[in-house]
């Protein structure tokens, strides 16, 4: 991967190819690699503060991803929810609720738009400057394939992942909140 990145920054017309510049999608634009001529042109130049996040505290794969990701999080770009601590107000988060949360990663811009799914993952890799990380999810065959991939893990992350240990602990789980989406949910 660091090697085609690599090459990609040797050769801008490969970039190119690859990744349409200008391109907007959930409302921010397709960043290029940092090009020659546009060295004053950087991903950090798009960032919106204060996108909110939220996510499974109990599924040891988001968990890791999301802890990696906080690293990068530098002058509060992102503020982490997680949503399996304390009680939980959909108030609080545009009226999502719990059930709904758990059914996919969430993220609400600061322009309140609401991104979910492998949308939402990629609005939150932008948010925090890693927007190439993911920019090859959106390119059209690939697209459909990345959504299907997040939907199909997000609703099987219980049996493939676990859940962690502090969930018997937990009041909320013990009250049934942790469980599995239901059919009509998985359906959404």
């Amino acid at each position: 991967m660091a090697s085609l990145v690599a090459s990609m920054l040797k050769r801008p017309s490969l970039a190119k190819l690859i990744i349409p510049t200008g391109r907007v999608v959930g409302g921010n634009p397709v960043l290029p690699f940092p090009l020659a001529d546009q060295q004053k042109r950087r991903s950090s130049d798009f960032v919106k503060p204060n996108h909110k996040v939220l996510f499974d505290g109990k599924c040891p794969l988001c968990v890791k991803e999301i802890t990696l990701l906080q690293k990068f999080n530098t002058g509060s770009k992102v503020e982490f929810v997680d949503i399996t601590k304390g009680k939980y107000n959909p108030d609080h988060h545009q009226g999502i609720q719990y059930e709904e949360a758990m059914g996919a990663l969430h993220v609400i811009a600061p322009d309140q738009k609401l991104f979910v799914g492998m949308d939402g993952t990629r609005e939150l890799y932008r948010a925090l400057g890693l927007g190439w990380m993911v920019a090859f999810t959106e390119l059209p065959v690939i697209n459909g394939i990345a959504d299907k991939a997040y939907r199909w893990f997000a609703l099987n992350r219980f049996w493939l992942t676990g859940r962690l240990e502090e969930e018997s602990k937990d009041k909320d789980c013990d009250s049934g909140r942790c469980n599995i989406p239901n059919n009509a949910q998985r359906k959404k």
